[in-house]
């Protein structure tokens, strides 16, 4: 569903595009950008696994991290937006035209395990990985607002598995002045990885 003139669309009204805190027109520099901005995000809470992200030689995965004991790490980056809102917005004239999409969590919990099935289906190339991780970035006004309550999407239904051994929700920039600073939330989502130890 999507609303005009909500009071999201406030905050809006200086951006240029919708889902625009990770939008770059370089693929490449974006999905780099959005897994290092992932990785410190992990190790501002103590989670210091993996390190010195760089673009994959091959796709997919999209980028390679170090992991544990050296491993090789694949990671594939996506995105959560809503495309026909993007569309819409794209064509709209005026500020006030814009629409944002207002997100309930059975959606999101439906759009997430879709993009984690799809991404599972692609067999990573390359070198053999130690781990492979899905990153999925989001922007969307609804979900990054303090009104949604982003950890409840890290309780939704598990999803199976056949080779991503984790995967993150890494939400768009939050001032955090409690914190010293602001941050990039992120939610490790609930996957399970076929015959993995439980």
């Amino acid at each position: 569903m999507a609303r005009k003139d909500d009071g999201l669309l406030k905050g809006l009204q200086a951006q240029r595009r919708y889902e625009g805190a990770f939008n770059w027109s370089d693929k490449r520099v974006k999905e780099h950008r959005g897994v290092r901005t992932l990785l410190e995000a992990m190790a501002a809470e103590g989670d210091t696994r993996f390190c010195n992200p760089r673009p994959s030689a091959v796709d997919p995965p999209d980028c390679v991290v170090d992991g544990p004991n050296g491993g090789f790490v694949g990671i594939e980056v996506t995105e959560l937006v809503d495309e026909e809102v993007v569309r819409a917005n794209e064509q709209a004239q005026e500020r006030e035209d814009r629409e944002i999409r207002l997100w309930r969590m059975g959606d999101v919990w439906a759009r997430v395990a879709e993009i984690v099935k799809a991404k599972d289906s692609k067999p990573f190339s390359g070198a053999p990985y130690s781990m492979r991780l899905l990153l999925i970035q989001c922007d969307e006004p609804h979900i990054t607002s303090p009104d949604f309550d982003v950890q409840q999407i890290g309780v939704m239904p598990v999803c199976t598995t056949s080779q991503i051994d984790e995967a993150y929700l890494l939400l768009s920039y939050h001032p955090d002045p409690g914190r010293g600073g602001g941050r990039y939330p992120y939610v490790r989502l609930p996957v399970s990885k076929e015959g993995a130890p439980q």
